[in-house]
């Protein structure tokens, strides 16, 4: 419930009817007579029914950001194809379509004219995570270019049910997305990272980024920039606003801050951040 409702939260109540026509359609075909294909029919719900029980034991529930839709791409094939063969019919058999046959065709195809509107609601939110990402990446050199020094930039982990910079943030400011490397510049953090990059800082991180000047993101540069060094701290600390969609300065701690206070000195305005 959490799963679909903050997936299809751009269009709430078209996705209460696509869902009541879907489920109504399909009992009202379910009884609108007799299907000739039973055992396959059910083999074929059943291997649905398998892969879908089988996903949810291996990630436990679906996300309530409305994340993971992928996942349910092969369950709903096998029960597409379920659907199918149950509502086949022999030509020679189909001597009148009875009015619960009718209905139901009709209520389906009102489950797919609104599960359309749906679908275009979640592209929509989808476009303008995209669209926020290209802007993070298009002001990630001129902020560089304007705030010397080292820059710890929050960006945001999801918009909605699409995930942003939640996996390798690293390369949106290493080429070939930027015309030269920036890591030793700006580290793109999300908040739930914040308590890692204390650490990290505090064993020297930024000095050894400014003595590496990463140009890759793997494995070689993560080990040169971890060797322990002098405590530095980044100059600037900036978000990702959403709502302003620019990057946003925030109070950077005194660069004489120990590792606890660093902390402690900006988590209000971490926390505040992206709104």
């Amino acid at each position: 419930g959490p799963w679909w409702s903050a997936l299809a939260s751009a269009t709430p109540l078209l996705a209460g009817v696509y869902l009541a026509c879907g489920v109504s359609g399909l009992v009202l075909k379910l009884f609108a007579g007799p299907a000739p294909t039973w055992r396959l029919t059910l083999a074929l719900a059943g291997a649905s029914g398998g892969l879908a029980l089988a996903t949810l034991l291996n990630i436990g529930a679906m996300s309530s950001l409305g994340e993971g839709g992928r996942l349910a791409y092969g369950p709903v094939a096998w029960l597409a194809l379920a659907i199918g063969v149950h509502l086949s019919r022999p030509p020679a058999s189909v001597t009148r379509i009875p009015p619960v046959r009718t209905i139901a065709t009709v209520v389906l195809a009102l489950a797919a004219a609104t599960g359309s509107g749906v679908l275009f609601g979640i592209l929509r939110t989808s476009w303008s995570a995209q669209d926020g990402m290209r802007l993070i990446t298009q002001s990630i050199a001129p902020w560089a270019e304007s705030h010397p020094g080292l820059t710890m930039l929050l960006v945001p982990e999801n918009d909605g049910a699409v995930v942003m910079a939640r996996n390798a943030q690293g390369g949106i400011v290493l080429e070939p997305v930027q015309k030269q490397p920036y890591l030793h510049r700006v580290v793109p953090t999300l908040l739930s990272e914040v308590q890692l990059r204390q650490e990290q800082f505090c064993k020297g991180m930024a000095t050894r980024l400014e003595l590496v000047r990463p140009r890759l993101a793997n494995a070689e540069t993560l080990a040169a920039i971890s060797e322990r060094a002098d405590t530095v701290w980044p100059k600037h600390v900036a978000c990702w606003s959403t709502s302003q969609r620019k990057i946003v300065a925030l109070t950077a701690p005194p660069m004489d801050a120990t590792c606890e206070a660093w902390l402690a000195s900006i988590r209000a305005d971490v926390e505040n951040c992206q709104r």
